[in-house]
C-alpha cells in the first residue's frame, strides 16, 4: 500500500476532513513506516512520531541550494555593505519578533541601544538587542538541558516581562507552576501549555534531545524543536520571542548568518501560515504526526531563503551599476572610494554610514573625511540622517547616475 507515500503531501489534519477511512489508512502506514521517527512524547493524547515525504525533502534540498547562492553574494559583498546590511537586518529582526506579539519597539530605539550597548543596561530592550548582538558575534549558547533555556529567557526578555507585568513572573522551580492559555480572537481556548510544571521540564528535555539527534537533517530538527517549544509554552509570556531567538541562533550556526536576522521577518509576513501550522498539528485529528508542521514550517524557512537572495541579488545588482559608474567617470580615486563607500550606505542601510566608520573604511583622518564630505554636499552628491547620536550620510543616487559626465573635482 502506497497511498500515503507516493502522493503530494498531505496532512494527516487535511485528509480527515476529505476522507476518515483514507485518512486512517495513511496515518497506519505513516506511523509504521520504517522511516518514521517516534518520540516519547505526546501531542494531544497521541504518541508524537515524525513522518518525512518526499515534498517535506524537496523542501529542504531548496533551501540548502539557496543558502549557497546567499553565501556566494554575501561573501562577495565589500566589508562596509556586508556590516551595513547584517545591522540593519539585525534591527528589523528584533522589532519585528516584537510586533508580532504586539511589543511596541521602534528602531532608533533598538538603533540606540545597539551603538551603546556599555551605557544602556537598564534600558528596558537591552536585554533582547544585547543577546542578539552576540549572534553577530558568533557567540554560542548552552542549548542542552531546560536552565538553559531558562537563562537564555532571563537574558533576553526577563528583566522586560518583570517590568511590564508582575503578574508574569515565573514561579516555579524553573518555569510556571500554573496553567497558560492560547486563545483565538473570538475568545475560545486554541491551546493550553503543558502542565504541570514536571511535565514542562520533562517535554523540553526530550525537545532538546531531538534537537541533537544527528540522525534527522538540521532543519527537520529545528522545526520539530520550534513546534514542541510552541505546543509547551513553558513560559507565561515571551514564549514567542524565546522561540524565534532561539530558531535565529541555530539557523545562524549552519547557514549564511544574514538569513538568522530576517526569520521572524518572514513569520510575520507569512503569520497565517506560521499559526495554521501550529494550530493543524495540535489538533487531536493529526494524531500526533510532527510532519504536518515541519511541512509549513520548512515552506516559511525556504521563503525566508529565497526572499533573502532576491533581496541580496537586487542589491547587488544596484551595487555593480553605481560602481561602474564610478568607474567611468573622471574622478580622483580617493574620491571614487569615498563615494563607493557611500553608495554602500545608501543601498545597504537605513542610516547611511557615520563620518567615523567613513574615515576607519578609508584610512584617512576624520577632518579629512568632513572637508570631503562639505565638497560632496555643495555638490548635492549625498543626503544625510541621524544614525544614532551621530549623523549618517549616504549617497544621493539620483545624482549618481550623472557621475560620468563630471571633470575632475578639486
Amino acid at each position: 500500500m502506497r497511498r500515503g507515500i507516493g502522493m503530494e503531501y498531505s496532512s494527516l489534519y487535511n485528509l480527515y476532513f476529505q476522507d476518515k477511512d483514507r485518512q486512517e489508512a495513511i496515518y497506519q502506514e505513516r506511523f509504521r513506516s520504517e522511516s518514521s521517527h517516534h518520540f516519547d512524547l505526546k501531542i494531544n493524547g497521541s504518541k508524537a512520531f515524525l513522518f518525512l515525504h518526499p515534498d517535506h525533502f524537496a523542501l529542504i534540498t531548496e533551501i540548502y541550494r539557496l543558502d549557497k547562492k546567499i553565501q556566494i553574494l554575501s561573501d562577495a559583498l565589500p566589508g562596509a555593505a556586508a556590516m551595513q546590511f547584517i545591522k540593519e537586518c539585525l534591527i528589523n529582526e528584533i522589532q519585528n519578533t516584537n510586533d508580532i506579539e504586539g511589543v511596541v519597539s521602534t528602531k532608533k530605539e533598538i538603533r540606540d541601544i545597539l551603538d551603546q550597548l556599555s551605557t544602556k543596561k537598564n534600558d528596558r530592550l537591552f536585554g533582547m538587542v544585547n543577546r542578539y548582538s552576540f549572534l553577530l558575534e558568533k557567540h554560542a549558547f548552552n542549548l542542552k538541558t531546560p536552565s538553559d533555556v531558562r537563562q537564555i529567557y532571563d537574558d533576553l526578555v526577563g528583566d522586560e516581562i518583570r517590568g511590564s507585568n508582575p503578574d508574569d513572573e515565573l514561579d516555579g522551580t524553573i518555569f510556571r507552576k500554573s496553567t497558560v492559555y492560547l486563545y483565538r480572537a473570538a475568545g475560545t481556548v486554541l491551546h493550553e501549555g503543558i502542565n504541570p510544571e514536571s511535565e514542562i521540564i520533562a517535554y523540553l528535555s526530550d525537545a532538546l534531545r531531538i534537537l541533537d539527534e544527528e540522525s534527522l537533517d538540521f532543519l527537520t530538527r529545528i522545526a520539530v524543536f520550534h513546534y514542541l517549544f510552541g505546543y509547551i509554552h513553558p513560559f507565561y509570556n515571551g514564549n514567542g520571542r524565546v522561540n524565534r531567538f532561539i530558531g535565529s541562533y541555530l539557523l545562524n550556526r549552519t547557514f549564511t548568518p544574514v538569513v538568522s536576522f530576517r526569520m521572524s521577518q518572514q513569520i510575520k509576513e507569512q503569520k497565517k501560515m506560521y499559526y495554521e501550522a501550529f494550530e493543524k498539528n495540535n489538533d487531536p485529528r493529526n494524531r500526533g504526526d510532527l510532519g504536518t508542521f515541519c511541512f509549513y514550517f520548512l515552506q516559511i524557512l525556504k521563503n525566508l531563503f529565497s526572499s533573502t537572495l532576491n533581496l541580496l541579488t537586487e542589491k547587488t545588482e544596484r551595487l555593480d551599476h553605481y560602481h561602474g559608474l564610478l568607474e567611468s567617470c573622471n574622478l580622483q580615486e580617493k574620491d571614487k572610494r569615498l563615494l563607493y563607500l557611500l553608495i554602500q550606505g545608501s543601498l545597504f542601510s537605513d542610516h547611511g554610514i557615520t563620518i567615523r566608520n567613513l574615515a576607519q573604511n578609508m584610512d584617512q583622518s576624520v577632518p579629512w573625511v568632513r572637508k570631503k564630505m562639505a565638497l560632496f554636499q555643495s555638490k548635492n552628491w549625498i543626503q544625510k540622517s541621524r544614525n544614532g547620536r551621530e549623523l549618517g550620510f549616504s549617497a544621493n543616487l539620483s545624482e549618481m547616475e550623472r557621475l560620468p559626465c563630471l571633470k575632475k573635482t578639486e
